[in-house]
């Protein structure tokens, strides 16, 4: 499964291909692109975080994530559309669907974005609209074009927003030790020691889990 090939515009790259190039981009963005920082911080991520991190990423930026909402769930609702007139199968579309719903709701109820559904309404709307469109109409052959390319479209918001989301997978904290207070991102808990991302200069600093006296989460 992990070395299947991604078919059409994926230009046959595979899952596994996809997961990597992920990591690498996640990991110079929140490092700020500095090489020595991202050599010390791949030490602590594999291709089984992918996950993990693909949903903190996705959570770490609430102007990305809504764009990329804006962007994703008018194409998937006219596919979806689409694809059951047509009696073709439609469960990858409404797995998607569910999955962007529910990270709306969450997102109108934790920023109070009541402005994002009437949004997503219009500019869906106007993409199906756009779909009925006759072929030489250039808006009818853009909006079939976005429909069809859903895959790689989808691929490309995923890239973008693991290349330019500086805040990492996991959640701010405030760590007091015996020599002070640091403020920065736990990325790895091995053994006796947490490896801490700080919060400012992005370095990667290693703390014994003994010198630890508190520590706290704390809104980015």
């Amino acid at each position: 499964m992990s070395h299947q090939k991604v078919q059409g515009a994926h230009g046959g790259l595979t899952w596994t291909g996809i997961a990597a190039l992920f990591l690498v981009l996640r990991m110079m963005a929140v490092v700020h692109w500095h090489w020595g920082t991202a050599f010390s911080v791949a030490d602590t991520i594999n291709l089984d975080d992918v996950l993990t991190m693909a949903v903190g990423t996705a959570m770490a930026d609430e102007v990305i994530s809504a764009a990329a909402l804006l962007i994703l769930f008018p194409i998937l609702v006219v596919r979806l559309v689409r694809q059951r007139r047509q009696g073709e199968r439609y469960s990858g579309s409404a797995a998607g669907l569910l999955i962007l719903t529910a990270f709306a709701v969450a997102m109108v109820w934790s920023f109070a974005a009541w402005w994002l559904p009437p949004l997503v309404l219009l500019l869906t709307a106007g993409l199906y609209f756009l779909m009925r469109e006759r072929h030489r109409n250039p808006g009818g052959r853009a909006a079939r074009w976005l429909v069809a390319q859903v895959g790689a479209i989808t691929l490309a918001v995923v890239l973008v927003g693991a290349a330019v989301i500086h805040d990492p997978w996991v959640s701010l904290e405030r760590i007091d030790t015996a020599h002070g207070t640091l403020y920065g991102y736990v990325l790895d808990t091995p053994p006796g020691y947490l490896k801490v991302l700080t919060a400012g200069r992005r370095e990667l600093v290693i703390l014994e889990t003994s010198a630890v006296t508190g520590r706290e989460e704390v809104e980015r």
